[in-house]
């Protein structure tokens, strides 16, 4: 009966942290979070969630090469994980490395088509290197797959601003308009 009793105040106390480990993440309380995802992951070092969330918490504290790396010992485990890839392209676009970026977001969009995220993450790389055509393709897709978000929208009525293709910047102006004015109105003001 001990030992049974002290495997159900273990799991207890697992559910009991990743509660508090969970709600920290809503409310951004990542010291809090971290330290219950790093108990966690110390008693089931392989459970794939914690060791997301605390990669996602580290990047959220500034530790962009820590959490880098969590998330590509990650995707070494779980080459099929299209989140995984993501955030590595995330990170990767966070540094600079385009290139890098542009790979990994492709390898994510190839196993999630729908994916929007990652097709913005595309458009945002192409468009840093002035590969315009893929990055206005990319921008598209992401308008396709999330109408109501602004951001692809926005990124494409830029791009279409600097290549002075006026007609273009109107229509994305006039789109935004009906349900995003501030990006509407930046778009405006640049025209």
């Amino acid at each position: 009966q001990i030992c049974g009793g002290n495997m159900m105040t273990n799991l207890m106390q697992r559910m009991w942290w990743k509660e508090l480990a969970g709600w920290s993440l809503v409310f951004k309380r990542y010291d809090v979070a971290e330290k219950y995802y790093t108990r966690l992951s110390g008693e089931q070092p392989d459970n794939k969630e914690w060791m997301i969330n605390l990669a996602h918490v580290a990047a959220e504290k500034g530790r962009k090469v820590e959490a880098r790396r969590i998330y590509e010992a990650l995707a070494a485990k779980s080459p099929d994980d299209a989140n995984i890839l993501f955030n590595i392209g995330f990170l990767q676009q966070e540094n600079g490395e385009h290139e890098a970026a542009i790979a990994s977001f492709r390898n994510c969009v190839a196993l999630n088509p729908k994916s929007d995220r990652a097709w913005f993450g595309l458009g945002l790389s192409f468009h840093h290197r002035h590969e315009l055509e893929e990055a206005e393709s990319a921008f598209k897709k992401n308008a396709e797959l999330q109408p109501m978000s602004p951001h692809g929208w926005h990124h494409l009525g830029l791009m279409y601003i600097e290549q002075q293709r006026w007609d273009d910047a109107k229509k994305i102006i006039k789109q935004l308009e009906g349900f995003e004015p501030k990006f509407s109105d930046d778009l405006r003001l640049r025209y």
